[in-house]
């Protein structure tokens, strides 16, 4: 898109210097120039960008809408994803009636506006005849072909030009001055199977297989990120995501496995605990028996009994912990 807004740019200012033509009583419009750039995408898709310059050449404001559409222009009966952009990446908005987009616009009087018809044509054979008819006088029209595309135009209205470089790409291009109004232009395209088919740097003529939305394609140009190839940049984002992810889980894993084997351990500890706490119940028991017995005596006794009551109240304060 970039390549061929230059391409507007640069025809507009040529047409500082072309006569007006003259406008018949009762035409409100008119087109300063008209751009189309053609482009094959694949072996059955024609990309098509036509770009218009209008100009308010009457003394009363003009408001185009569905019920006054006074700004509308042809586009072929197989157009497809169709978009109206102006500013080169505002959408503008836009209805398809029969055969033309009517176009939701105020035009003050003498003013101009810049804006541009995207769609995508089906070619099922060697060539592609199209008829071009316009409501307004159009005082330049001209076509572009990228050269070694694989595409050629054949008009007997149109005069070839020579070749235009754009933006480190060359172009063939045709044009035509003074089209009056609701005159036809007759254009054929036709396919060449044996040229090199060479893409552009620009994305949005690149690879269109019917799945990419052309809306999608003109964001992505106009984002800062527009330098880079969208799929690697979807693919590292996925791929960041994809790894926030796993790297999410693993952590949680990690930790659950931690707590299990630090709550293990606390298990061990306190079953330990409890054993020690009856071996030494068990063994104030055995002394108290031997003392009625006889079988030690009192100083003995008592010696014991403070060393199993000592390591009885510690063990009890370390049960204590663990079940608080």
């Amino acid at each position: 898109m970039k390549n061929k807004l230059i391409i507007f740019v640069i025809t507009i200012s040529l047409l500082l210097s072309i006569p007006t033509v003259i406008i018949a009583n009762g035409e409100r419009l008119s087109v300063q120039v008209e751009n189309i750039v053609l482009d094959r995408q694949g072996d059955n898709i024609i990309t098509v960008m036509d770009m218009i310059g209008l100009k308010n050449v009457s003394n009363d404001d003009i408001i185009s809408n569905s019920s006054n559409p006074e700004i509308k222009f042809q586009v072929p009966n197989n157009a497809q994803q169709i978009a109206v952009n102006i500013h080169g990446a505002e959408e503008m908005d836009f209805e398809k009636i029969d055969e033309n987009v009517v176009i939701y616009q105020q035009l003050p009087p003498e003013r101009s506006m810049e804006f541009s018809i995207s769609y995508f044509l089906e070619i099922d054979s060697d060539n592609l005849d199209i008829s071009i008819m316009r409501e307004y006088p159009v005082n330049l029209f001209n076509v572009y072909v990228p050269v070694n595309s694989g595409l050629s135009i054949q008009s007997s209205q149109l005069v070839e030009s020579g070749v235009m470089n754009i933006n480190q790409r060359s172009f063939n291009y045709y044009s035509f001055a003074n089209l009056q109004a609701n005159d036809l232009m007759e254009i054929q395209i036709q396919v060449n199977e044996d040229k090199q088919i060479t893409t552009s740097n620009n994305r949005v003529n690149q690879g269109y297989d019917g799945f990419h939305n052309p809306g999608h394609i003109r964001f992505w140009e106009s984002s800062p990120l527009s330098n880079f190839n969208p799929h690697l940049v979807t693919f590292v984002f996925v791929v960041l995501i994809v790894f926030a992810i796993v790297y999410y889980f693993y952590r949680w894993r990690i930790d659950e496995q931690k707590n299990a084997k630090q709550s293990s351990q606390e298990d061990d500890v306190f079953i330990r605990l409890y054993k020690e706490e009856s071996l030494l119940k068990k063994k104030l028991a055995e002394i108290q028996l031997a003392l009625d017995d006889g079988e030690i005596n009192e100083e003995e006794y008592i010696k014991r009994r403070d060393i199993y009551k000592k390591k009885l109240i510690n063990v009890k304060l370390k049960i204590k912990e663990f079940t608080e």
